[in-house]
């Protein structure tokens, strides 16, 4: 009886909606037959018992009656009675029925069928008929042509049988009626079959969905579901009551959205994403959807070893780590993996060279990171003089000259930005000269860049700054003392400087209007100002 009610509690919760539409008309077996014992208990006790615990999980809105055959003559196949008519809330009047019924006669099947198919007006309207009998037809008549009949001018008629104790030949016999109207012939041997058989022909199986399961993966909280994303493996597992798995998987699918129809139970959806896996517990059944959402608070992290920042294709020979929280990933040449947010380390080793990159990686974020073996940074600067830096907006130009010229004595070059910053300029590894100029000031130095290293490079310019005052000029120029007439910069006006190498330097004033121009030797000194004024004498008649 245990069992029973727990039958009966479960039903309670899978009757659809629709059910309470449906007409449904018991027709019960009370002939002799059914003092015969299982167990030691009469037929009728059972099947008065499974009654009352099946109808007392039924909705009380459920369109129920009952008919009863064999239970008040004997020997008579007229004795058919409809015990309770077809209407809602009837449970507990068919089981109060069935309580007082005393087994005495026939077996009459065909006739009780039709009565109470006819009692629910079945040529009209959709009904459903469930016989239960422990014996066949006994009254002349055959069964089987009775339940086809009643199908073809049925407008819905569908008729169960339940065989209640029968042997297999009795229930070939009985099995057809059932099977004419498309219903079920269910054997039932003792009380907790009768129980099942009648709440599965009481109760209507729910509809079966065409996805029982719908996973759906996402990178981030709020983020875009992973669709199409073959990197995302689902594994469904069975598990027990305790979330110990069961046996293996009942499906594996490579994507970030998947739906799919399993079996009804306990399931555990493991969603696996590179190293990062995320687990949900869920139930499944025939009749409902259940969504299974992951988060795997995770983003792409792509790790590319590269000869310098601009090359396109990776070095393929260098071995690489990824460390995440998850764990780590290695490959060669480039490595394009999902691992889970927080602090990433990158690592590659090309022989002896070994860089290693920290970052941090949020969430849904794709981030690049470039390990670059085959060049260098430098950190260009340039002072006056030893002990004579820079001001730090002096627009000093830089390049890098190849350290050994061609065989037609030329030397290839490398234009590096004016400012470059606090972490310097890429250029590929190798020897080179540094050139800085500053206005006319012009020197280099050698240098060696080194692979993944950053290397500072200062450019002594051995330079002064010459300042000329000359009232009344209209232009002022510059020229090497002893290297000819080879202007070396100018400006028009009374006042000009520039930037030399330390050096001896003649300084050219033109007044105009036929005034004589002027010539003065200089002196530029390395880290020096040096002023000077050239006096004007303007023409006396």
């Amino acid at each position: 009886m245990h069992r029973l009610h727990i039958l009966a509690f479960l039903l309670a919760f899978c009757v659809p909606p629709a059910f309470a539409q449906s007409q449904t008309t018991i027709v019960l077996d009370g002939s002799n037959s059914m003092w015969g014992q299982i167990d030691g208990t009469p037929k009728i006790e059972i099947a008065r018992n499974a009654l009352r615990d099946v109808l007392h999980a039924i909705p009380t809105d459920t369109q129920l009656g009952m008919v009863v055959y064999g239970h008040r003559q004997k020997g008579s196949c007229t004795d058919i009675e409809v015990a309770v008519p077809v209407g809602e809330g009837t449970a507990k009047r068919i089981t109060g029925f069935a309580d007082g019924i005393v087994p005495k006669g026939k077996t009459p099947l065909s006739d009780s069928v039709r009565l109470a198919a006819e009692e629910m007006r079945y040529q009209t309207d959709p009904s459903t008929v469930v016989l239960i009998t422990d014996g066949v037809e006994t009254c002349h008549s055959d069964p089987c042509s009775v339940a086809r009949e009643l199908e073809e001018k049925g407008a819905d008629f569908t008729l169960h049988v339940i065989g209640f104790g029968l042997s297999d030949d009795e229930g070939r016999q009985v099995a057809c009626m059932a099977e004419s109207t498309g219903g079920r012939y269910l054997p039932a041997a003792d009380a907790a079959q009768l129980s099942e058989a009648l709440a599965k022909t009481m109760v209507p199986e729910p509809v079966k969905v065409e996805n029982n399961l719908v996973c759906t993966a996402r990178l981030a909280e709020g983020s875009a579901p992973m669709a199409g994303n073959e990197s995302v493996q689902w594994e469904i597992l069975p598990i027990d009551e305790a979330g110990n798995p069961t046996g293996r998987n009942k499906a594996r699918i490579n994507d970030g959205v998947c739906k799919t129809h399993l079996p009804p139970g306990r399931y555990l959806a493991q969603a696996r994403l590179g190293n990062v896996v995320k687990e949900r517990s869920i139930v499944l059944s025939n009749d409902k959807t259940t969504k299974a959402e992951v988060v795997f608070n995770a983003g792409l992290v792509t790790v590319t070893a590269k000869q310098s920042s601009q090359d396109k294709q990776p070095i393929k020979d260098v071995h690489l780590d990824l460390a995440s929280p998850d764990g780590v990933i290695i490959g060669q040449g480039k490595i394009s993996a999902f691992v889970g947010a927080g602090s990433v380390t990158a690592v590659g080793r090309d022989g002896s060279t070994v860089l290693v990159e920290d970052r941090e990686l949020s969430a849904g974020e794709e981030l690049e990171i470039d390990l670059i073996f085959g060049s260098g940074v430098i950190l260009p600067s340039a002072v006056y003089a030893d002990g004579q830096p820079m001001k730090g907006d002096s627009p000093v130009r830089y390049d890098l000259l190849e350290a050994e010229p061609n065989a037609d004595g030329e030397r290839s070059v490398i234009t590096l930005d004016d400012d470059p910053g606090r972490e310097g300029i890429e250029v590929p590894a190798g020897h080179y000269l540094l050139r800085a100029r500053l206005d006319q000031a012009e020197a280099m130095t050698p240098v060696t860049v080194e692979t993944a290293k950053s290397t500072q490079a200062t450019v002594n310019l051995d330079a002064g700054v010459l300042h000329v005052r000359a009232p009344g000029a209209y232009r002022i120029e510059f020229f090497e003392a002893l290297a000819g007439d080879e202007v070396l910069g100018g400006a028009y006006g009374e006042e000009t400087e520039k930037i030399f190498n330390a050096g001896v330097y003649q300084v050219r004033v033109a007044y105009g209007r036929g005034t004589p121009e002027k010539y003065l030797v200089a002196t530029v000194e390395a880290g020096e100002r040096t002023e000077v004024t050239v006096e004007y004498q303007p023409l006396t008649k």
